[in-house]
């Protein structure tokens, strides 16, 4: 069969970042014994199979737990509106369950062996040991039998139903293999030869995969009709590590979902051997197995087909455990279940979030803290990679701002991770040309692309902060230095072995083997200090950017970090370790004792369990928040003892830790299949400071808890107090607050609200102060409703508005509104939008300007005969069918503008004529007036076809290219210079200009820039022209002796020859031509956007483009860009 296996060790596999905890376990009553467990991915049923016919459907659910006690009203600095408080709203998987259903299911007699579900149609299919097979549905609440096969021949091996819940596959342990609809009919049966263990359909439910066992254990695959297709034996790669074993596959698994790099071969095949051998597969027909190790005897496998992520159970030195592996077979966690607990059945939940295990007549319940690609980009920006559901295909990454509401989304494929600072984003992509290398794509704030850098690396941990990105696959550091800075002047990339702390200067010549054991397991960086952390226990600092190694740390090597972060100062550092354990070290304590040596150890200052999230304060560098389990905490770090400010339950990750709050995002909704309100999405945990604030507020007052205030006399607190001191409409002592604080704005708000005669505008002015806006849309009148939500950009409250009030159409204030809600869509680059609500406000040069973008020249059309004649507007939609060559009016208005057009050619015609028949006239006229006369002539023998199958704009652009090279040589700029010149020397044919000067350009050029192959090439060129006159016969002469000067040194003596890009290399060698922008002169690659115009055919970079209608550079022409 040729298979080849390819893995390693447990410890060579390890990955990253994932954690799983157990949540919940239920007892089944009468301690009956669990064989099965299924999971309802759509309805979050459960059901569970045992012994003596043991069947039960059970549903959990969670509460939610509402406090009569009112929300906080204090808002953070953002200005986010407030969200889920401390024990005031908890959901999620933190949040508590409860059942709400539980029935037993009678019909069975037996051992209930199998039960699968149909989440298409809400069917559950079971199956016993005597052969007896129903097929439960759902009504009025209750489960009823809907169809029952009883054979009374054989046990039920194993049932599947197809993944589009249409047919059903069902195999006896006498080898009698039936199909059938979801009907009840049976559509064929066969009986194979051998005794079949499981069945997988495919994930296209075009095949079903058959396990037989036995002396000739193998892979059977048949088509959906019974027909065969192939068979595998599984002696041809599970014993291809081991040729003297003798082992049995114990469970397999199809990974159905979708796969986003299926172009990369990532496995979908899981088998599970007797011994605890895992064999992971693309499909059948892949020659590369993955093989490992994972020490479980009497293992069982599971894809969880949301997460790509698979869960293996099994036993460890009599220790029931669940190892996680994803699709490229690295070890993600390993879950300890108890000791001596046999583990009989796995089932996933639709979401991915959790796991069900049975273990004896008990079901576990695990939470699954998903490691997502995401990131918080400064304050108001969140950043997450997911699949979008009609391109389930290609992964996508949406910046969404949290205040606005605003999301970009942009295509990111072979996305592995993002990571942020400040107000930039990394994209860190698989380099789909090579596994072992990635791609670091630099990105603003709503996903603009930046910079580009390719790193021959594939990359297992990775930091990023306001200077530098740092990646590493454990054994080779790769530092990109993609911020500027003025006192530095190296490379932007270094890239060093750990072990050999060398710098070397090829990325592919330090790619260390696949098969090395990784050395560093995370990294963690500041603006001046790089820290890594490494597999024997010590953490290395380095100094940024020239990576000189300046102290060494010690630390438990156990540990075994997987997430380093430092604090604000830089001052303290946390980590995680691969067990879930958080331990924060002080770097400047220990730096501090033994300045004479080199080596430092740490000893933590706090160490938690089961933490899987940390992040630090933005203000205190003593401040650190965390989750435990489902618990998020807060600690201060002092030299008098560590203080816990809080603990409350939490189903979020840490978004962001200031002094006022904690706040989460709750990324498991976000990633579900429908979003929710910003508000629903982010939990908000007020610090300890604030909760007894308020405490002392509501029992004894605002006076009183002046003295509170004094007493801890933060900033933050005092802020706190005003607000509610405003919301208790005792603007006396919200104004003494304010006074303290030196807040302008909030001193003139109190005078502002004290000068409101009538209680109901001070109630409205309150509300717009604290931010409380639908408050304020109830008190204000329809225009000032109106005026409120436009200046927050808030469209669908606009919507709302207009459609709640009564109101004209001819309502001036309505018009404005449709205007101001177009030209947010027009910012938001969403062009029919901001059409269908420029039309509603008779806004027609707006109008006319979405069509231009949208092409839409029916809607310029229609536009144009609502609009006066010889207006600015009319001259303007003209002009742009004119550019694309198109009449904008009827035949009447096209035959007086014909007139017009032609009695104003014939004019400048007999000027042209006369011009271009006298040569000496045009030899003597400057490049530029014959520039503009060649131009003129192109444009007549393209309107006229003159001459047929020449190119009426070659003399244009040849003498554009000219004046364009001799402008940028003359602004100082000599890049730009060269390679204008270079594409204007392929016009050499064309007698406009002399030839020698474009290459007397390329030469002064590339000599400054020290392109000396270019300098060589230019200066044979001017050698070998034909058009030196005799008394020119010196200069030639000198064009030789440089020649021979530069070019005639030995191999030392050389200087060092800059490298020119391979599309003006194959020109000058070959005589390749290529497209170049009209107004750089710079070569237009493959990749790059460009607009091409109508008139002359020429193209122009898309990113050179600063209006959404301007002139090509050659012939003048109106271009339309169209801004993606």
């Amino acid at each position: 069969q040729g298979w080849i296996a390819c893995g390693g060790t447990e410890s060579s596999s390890l990955s990253s970042k994932m954690f799983a905890y157990l949540s919940k376990k239920i007892a089944i009553p009468n301690k009956s014994k669990i064989h099965c467990l299924a999971w309802n991915s759509e309805q979050g049923w459960i059901a569970c199979g045992g012994e003596n016919g043991m069947l039960r459907v059970l549903k959990l659910e969670t509460y939610e737990t509402n406090e009569k006690k009112p929300a906080n009203k204090i808002k953070d600095e953002t200005g986010l509106a407030t969200t889920l408080n401390n024990k005031q709203n908890q959901r999620g998987i933190g949040a508590t369950w409860n059942f709400t259903m539980n029935q037993t299911l009678e019909g069975h007699t037996s051992d209930v062996r199998c039960v699968i579900w149909n989440d298409r149609h809400n069917k559950l299919a079971t199956g016993d040991e005597n052969g007896l097979i129903i097929v439960w549905t759902l009504h009025k609440k209750v489960w009823y039998e809907e169809m029952i096969n009883n054979r009374n021949k054989s046990s039920v091996q194993d049932i599947q139903w197809s993944h589009d819940g249409a047919r059903i596959c069902i195999i006896h342990k006498d080898s009698v293999v039936t199909v059938g609809s979801i009907e009840g009919s049976r559509l064929w049966t066969m009986e194979l030869k051998g005794r079949p263990r499981h069945v997988q359909w495919s994930p296209d439910d075009e095949n079903m995969l058959f396990l037989l066992s036995g002396p000739e254990e193998s892979l059977l695959v048949y088509d959906k009709n019974g027909n065969w297709v192939k068979s595998h034996p599984i002696s041809s790669f599970l014993q291809e590590v081991d040729s003297s074993s003798k082992e049995c596959v114990s469970s397999i698994n199809w990974y159905s979902g979708a796969n986003e790099e299926d172009g990369l071969s990532l496995a979908n095949i899981a088998i599970v051997s007797s011994s605890g051998r895992l064999y992971l597969c693309h499909n059948l027909n892949e020659r590369k197995v993955i093989v490992i190790e994972t020490n479980l005897v009497e293992a069982k496998c599971q894809w969880n087909n949301e997460r790509a992520t698979l869960a293996v159970s099994g036993f460890d030195n009599g220790v029931g455990k669940i190892k996680f592996y994803d699709q490229e077979g690295k070890e993600r966690f390993n879950l300890r279940i108890e000791k001596d607990a046999f583990i009989s059945s796995l089932a996933w939940e639709g979401s991915g979030v959790r796991i069900a295990i049975s273990v004896g007549s008990c079901i576990y319940f695990a939470n699954v803290r998903v490691d997502y690609a995401w990131a918080r980009c400064g304050k108001d920006i969140v950043v997450y990679a997911h699949q979008r559901a009609q391109d389930k295909l290609t992964m996508h990454t949406t910046f969404w701002n949290i205040r606005s509401d605003e999301r970009h989304c942009v295509r990111s494929p072979h996305l592995k991770a993002v990571i942020s600072s400040e107000e930039r984003v990394v994209m860190v992509r698989r380099d789909c040309k090579n596994r072992n290398a990635c791609i670091l794509q630099l990105c603003d704030c709503i996903g603009g692309t930046i910079n580009l850098k390719a790193v021959g690396i594939y990359p297992e941990s990775y930091c990023m902060d306001s200077n530098f990105v740092i990646v590493t696959d454990g054994r080779v550091i790769f530092v990109w230095v993609y911020s500027s800075q003025e006192d530095y002047r190296g490379s932007d990339e270094l890239i060093f072995d750990i072990d050999e702390i060398l710098n070397i200067k090829s990325v592919a010549t330090t790619r260390s083997g696949s098969n090395q054991i990784p050395v560093a397991l995370a990294v963690a960086s500041s603006n001046s200090k790089l820290y890594v952390a490494r597999v024997n226990g010590t953490l290395l600092c380095f100094s940024l950017p020239l990576l000189v190694l300046e102290r060494t740390f010690t630390f438990d090597p156990l540990i075994r970090p997987t997430v380093l972060k430092l604090n604000c100062s830089s001052t303290k550092l946390s980590m995680i370790s691969l067990n879930g354990g958080l331990s924060v070290f002080d770097l400047a304590k220990n730096s501090s004792k033994t300045r004479s040596s080199t080596t430092s150890t740490l000893s933590p200052l706090v160490q938690r369990k089961d933490t899987w999230d940390m992040i630090w304060d933005d203000d205190n560098p003593e401040a650190i928040a965390y989750i435990e389990k489902a618990k998020v905490g807060s600690c201060i770090l002092s030299n008098d003892g560590n203080s816990l400010e809080f603990q409350e339950t939490c189903s979020g990750y840490l978004l962001r830790s200031c002094s006022t709050h904690i706040s989460a995002i709750m990324l498991d909704d976000i990633f579900s299949a429908s979003f929710m309100k910003i508000c629903t999405l982010i939990q908000r945990f007020d610090s300890k400071t604030l909760l007894l604030l308020s405490e002392r507020i509501e029992e004894e007052g605002l006076v009183k808890a002046i003295s509170f205030a004094e007493k801890h006399n933060q900033d933050y607190i005092w802020r706190a107090l005003a607000r509610a001191a405003i919301d208790q409409r005792r603007l006396d002592i919200a104004e003494k607050m304010f006074f303290r604080l030196q807040d302008y704005v909030g001193i003139r708000f109190i005078k502002r609200a004290q000068q409101q005669i009538d209680e109901i505008r001070q109630d409205a002015e309150i509300a717009f102060f604290l931010q409380d806006f639908n408050s304020a849309e109830s008190i204000f009148r329809f225009d000032l409703a109106l005026n409120l939500r436009l200046s927050l950009n808030d469209v669908h409250g606009v919507l709302r508005i207009v459609r709640q009030s009564e109101y004209n159409d001819d309502d001036i204030s309505l018009y404005s509104a449709w205007d101001r809600v177009g030209d947010i869509y027009f910012d938001r680059f969403d062009w029919p939008a901001a059409l269908t609500y420029y039309s509603k406000a008779s806004s027609f040069e707006k109008m006319a300007e979405c069509c231009c973008l949208l092409e839409d020249f029916d809607g310029l059309k229609a536009i144009r005969q609502n609009i006066v004649d010889q207006s600015p507007l009319s001259n303007h939609i003209d002009g742009i069918f004119q550019s694309f060559g198109m009449d904008s009016r009827d035949k009447r208005m096209t035959e007086t503008y014909s007139t017009n057009t032609d009695s104003l050619m014939s004019e400048f015609d007999n000027d042209v004529r006369s011009l271009l028949s006298d040569s000496a006239l045009m030899a003597a006229a400057s490049p530029i007036l014959r520039q503009k006369v060649s131009v003129m002539k192109a444009f007549k023998v393209q309107q006229e076809k003159i001459i047929r199958g020449v190119n009426a704009w070659r003399d244009s652009a040849a003498l554009h290219y000219f004046i364009l090279a001799h402008r940028q040589l003359y602004n100082g700029n000599l890049q730009f210079c060269m390679r204008t010149a270079i594409k204007c020397s392929e016009y050499g044919d064309v007698n406009v200009f002399d030839e020698r000067a474009t290459w007397q350009l390329i030469a002064l050029s590339s000599f400054h820039l020290q392109y000396h192959e270019v300098l060589r090439r230019a200066l044979i060129k001017l050698e070998t022209l034909s058009s030196w006159h005799n008394e020119e016969v010196t200069v030639l002469g000198q064009y030789r002796d440089l020649n021979l000067h530069i070019f005639g040194l030995t191999k030392e003596e050389k200087p060092t020859s800059a490298t020119l890009e391979s599309v003006y290399e194959n020109f000058l060698e070959h005589g390749h031509t290529y497209n170049a922008c009209t107004l750089t002169g710079q070569a237009i690659f493959d990749d790059s956007p460009f607009l091409s115009c109508n008139c002359c055919n020429h193209n122009m970079l898309k990113k050179e483009g600063r209006k959404k209608v301007m002139s090509c550079a050659l012939c003048r022409s109106n271009i339309i860009l169209s801004l993606d």
